[in-house]
């Protein structure tokens, strides 16, 4: 009898368990995001953030954001799941069992994390194009609201852009 309601538990914690949405590149393409990613003179810096329904603001705060370069399989991969080169996937879900949805970022990257009002900063960057994704998450209740953002970014030689991550 204990072993069903084990089994039976074990099912209900896996159904609420988070879709996990993994970007993937090929291997040619991973050769040439590690050569992307090699330092350069561009910088990109930016903010993430979401409006809540009561018209509050919540940041990336605390939060990693990545840089992917923007080869021929992540870009497919991106558009798969955002529907274009830039978007929002909902997180949602139960929070007591971690479910919704989640957008784990191709390897390589690379990684900085969101300062406490939301801003970030990458240097030393390649030209080129790039996508910068980072989550924007909260509960309420027993749910999370929130999720992932997307965008491009064209980094030029020598310049710094901004960019803005919102849906």
């Amino acid at each position: 009898m204990r072993w069903i309601l084990a089994a039976l538990t074990g099912l209900s914690v896996t159904a609420c368990a988070p879709t996990i949405m993994q970007v993937s590149m090929t291997p040619a393409d991973q050769a040439m995001a590690s050569s992307m990613l090699e330092p350069g003179t561009a910088s990109i810096r930016g903010s993430a953030l979401l409006r809540q329904r009561g018209g509050g603001v919540v940041t990336c705060a605390g939060n990693e954001v990545y840089l992917l370069p923007a080869t021929e399989s992540a870009s497919q991969e991106l558009r798969r799941i955002f529907g274009s080169d830039q978007g929002y996937v909902r997180r949602g879900g139960d929070a007591s069992f971690g479910g919704g949805k989640l957008v784990a970022p191709p390897e390589p990257n690379r990684r900085t994390l969101c300062n406490a009002q939301g801003f970030f900063m990458f240097d030393r960057v390649r030209p080129g194009k790039w996508y910068i994704m980072t989550a924007v998450v909260w509960t309420a209740g027993d749910d999370y609201q929130g999720g992932t953002l997307l965008v491009t970014a064209e980094a030029q030689e020598g310049r710094e852009i901004e960019v803005v991550l919102t849906n």
